[in-house]
């Protein structure tokens, strides 16, 4: 994907590799988790540009991309801190376990638990690989920003 632009600015200098670490933040004792502030600009950034290009009406899409922006970078924070003491599959599970309770919660709040019955074997297929993908995903992203520095491991997720 091509560099975010607005005007003259290139918007992806903010996940350069010279701004790794310049605006980060400590949490914890010692050796804690550092989180760089580019990381989250960038994600800021992007969504800005959906949000305010010239004279067009914000749709509710774009609510979306900016609400998902933002819990995606509590997520990158929280998962960091979670793993610190405990192996990366187990929090995988847990948070998987929330996932799981939270999503399904919504289902039935919302009256939607019938309409399993009409899902395609097609749907369902892709449904099963896409689920086996984004489990994959989160299991080497623990293990990643367990062992490494999330502030070079989230941006490399996004």
């Amino acid at each position: 994907m091509p560099p975010l632009s607005a005007g003259n600015k290139n918007l992806d200098k903010a996940s350069s590799p010279q701004t790794i670490g310049k605006q980060s933040i400590i949490f914890g004792e010692a050796g804690g988790v550092s989180v760089n502030y580019s990381f989250f600009r960038h994600k800021v950034a992007k969504i800005m540009l959906l949000l305010f290009p010239s004279k067009t009406i914000c749709a509710m899409w774009k609510v979306y991309a900016l609400l998902s922006a933002l819990f995606a970078a509590l997520t990158a924070i929280c998962a960091k801190v979670g793993v610190k003491n405990i192996n990366s599959d187990l929090a995988t599970a847990i948070r998987t376990s929330v996932i799981l309770i939270l999503t399904w919660g919504i289902v039935f709040f919302g009256k939607h638990q019938t309409e399993v019955r009409e899902i395609s074997h097609h749907t369902w297929l892709f449904l099963i690989l896409s689920g086996v993908a984004t489990g994959l995903s989160w299991l080497f992203y623990f293990k990643a920003i367990q062992i490494g520095d999330v502030s070079r491991v989230a941006p490399s997720t996004s």
